[in-house]
């Protein structure tokens, strides 16, 4: 992965799990969607050449649990485990939390602002809601996002896109500061083998913080399609200096 995918000094953590991710579907049957990715970042992955193991821990009739991870020089930058299941026929069908009230998208070129990382170079992205380092009254962000270059979407690549946006941290700061990844968790709800609803392959994103304390910051999120389906959820914990 070349310097465009850089967040500060380390690769983008959604790029990361979209890796583990592709490697982790080459050892489950196809009829088994990956449900949840967990990502533990060890420490700071340079661009560069990224070595990506991974084994199966058990596979049942349904459910297979697989773990690897990523490294670099011998050691490791992320550990990572998820679980693939196949679907069950049930009755209970709940839809998930509606879709943020947005405008239709209006991407700007963030590239320019201060402390906006290069990956976002990659992205078409309107954020509506929570301006990095604008002293907001309180942790949230919402707006739209795709990739800038067309491509059909696939779990592995929404994974990357749910890790995209500006820690809603941040957004309270009033001037730049670092802030990194700790861990993350995600949830897949609807599975991404269906494209996007939008033909210009928009997702709405919200993410918030309720609880900061010792320079660590919990943060909760979620991605969309355009017509309100709920696709994916994530969890993790920011670092914020």
């Amino acid at each position: 992965m070349d310097e465009s995918w850089l967040q500060g000094r380390a690769i983008f953590g959604g790029m990361q799990s979209a890796l583990a991710l592709r490697c982790f579907q080459t050892l489950v049957p196809a009829t088994r969607i990956v449900r949840t990715l967990n990502v533990h970042f060890c420490g700071p992955c340079a661009a560069g050449t990224v070595d990506v193991e991974a084994r199966v821990a058990r596979a049942g009739r349904r459910v297979s649990c697989v773990v690897g991870r990523l490294s670099q020089g011998g050691e490791s930058v992320a550990e990572v485990t998820a679980t693939f299941a196949e679907d069950r026929e049930h009755w209970l069908e709940l839809e998930g939390p509606p879709r943020p009230s947005l405008a239709p998208p209006s991407p700007k070129d963030l590239s320019a602002k201060p402390g906006i990382p290069a990956f976002s170079g990659h992205l078409d992205m309107d954020l509506q809601v929570g301006a990095p380092y604008s002293a907001a009254a309180s942790a949230q962000v919402a707006g739209w996002v795709r990739f800038r270059r067309a491509t059909a979407m696939d779990e592995a690549l929404l994974a990357a896109l749910a890790d995209c946006w500006p820690p809603a941290a941040v957004a309270m700061m009033p001037a730049p500061r670092p802030s990194a990844s700790v861990d993350l968790s995600m949830q897949f709800h609807q599975p991404s083998r269906v494209a996007s609803e939008d033909p210009a392959g928009y997702f709405a994103f919200e993410a918030s913080s309720a609880v900061a304390r010792g320079g660590y910051a919990e943060e909760r999120g979620g991605l969309w399609l355009p017509g309100g389906r709920f696709v994916a959820r994530i969890r993790q914990l920011r670092a914020v200096y």
